[in-house]
């Protein structure tokens, strides 16, 4: 990659931090790809140094206007949801409209926080991913990493890995809803893509069709009026969730 284009991926970077606070994870994939990619060790420096400018450009200026808001160095106004699912009531409540507080909370009770964490990753990989992604899918996303992993493309199974598991780390956070694991889609729909050439290509076609005309026709059913009727008060998801998701 040259400077320029490491600039411009700084720049982008920090505008996903700006879409959504988790975007945070994504900038430091990144940077820690291009580190890995470059191999002269001057360049590496140089091409480093490009995209942590313009990142730190976009994230900094943020942080600044945040601080200015909550006396304190935080990602997003809503750190407070770290006492989610700990806190009850108005402390909880309190907790929610306090990101300057959020630190001193989690340090304060660090084994209730780590307890929380791990039931909420937990979630996210279980209940979350399946509520993002056709299960039947997952299964041919993973025939795809398995494939790419063991031929000579396996590197580009890596990046993929990599671009789908911030969401998963940094949600458990606070709390878990579909919408925040969105991000992780398109890069398991590319496997899955993968997986269904895999199977083509190995002399399963008649396997590959019925995947996809099985999930395009549950897509159609589900994406139908009767349909929508009847399981959308059906779904565990708060009202805000669809508004949220749509946009």
């Amino acid at each position: 990659p040259r400077s320029i284009l490491c600039l411009l991926t700084g720049l982008l970077a920090g505008a996903v931090y700006l879409t959504r606070a988790e975007g945070i994870g994504f900038g430091g994939i990144l940077l820690g790809l291009l580190w890995l990619r470059t191999w002269q060790r001057k360049t590496k420096v140089v091409h480093a140094a490009a995209y942590t400018v313009s990142f730190l450009a976009i994230v900094g200026t943020y942080m600044i206007f945040l601080h200015q808001r909550t006396g304190a160095w935080v990602l997003t106004p809503k750190l407070g949801v770290v006492a989610y699912g700990i806190e009850k009531g108005e402390r909880m409540a309190a907790a929610l409209h306090d990101a300057g507080s959020a630190y001193g909370f989690i340090t304060a009770n660090p084994w209730q926080f780590a307890v929380k964490y791990f039931r909420n990753f937990f979630y996210a990989v279980t209940f979350g991913l399946a509520g993002i992604f056709s299960p039947l899918l997952l299964i041919v996303s993973a025939t795809g990493a398995f494939h790419l992993a063991q031929s000579e493309h396996k590197p580009a199974m890596k990046y993929l890995i990599c671009f789908i598991i911030p969401p998963f780390l940094l949600v458990p956070v606070s709390l878990v809803l579909s919408r925040y694991l969105l991000s992780a889609v398109p890069f398991l729909l590319i496997l899955a893509a993968l997986g269904i050439a895999f199977l083509e290509r190995n002399g399963r076609k008649t396997l590959a069709r019925a995947v996809f005309i099985f999930t395009a026709g549950i897509c159609l059913v589900l994406s139908l009026n009767p349909a929508v009727r009847i399981l959308f008060h059906r779904l565990p998801l708060y009202e805000i969730e669809y508004k949220e998701t749509g946009e």
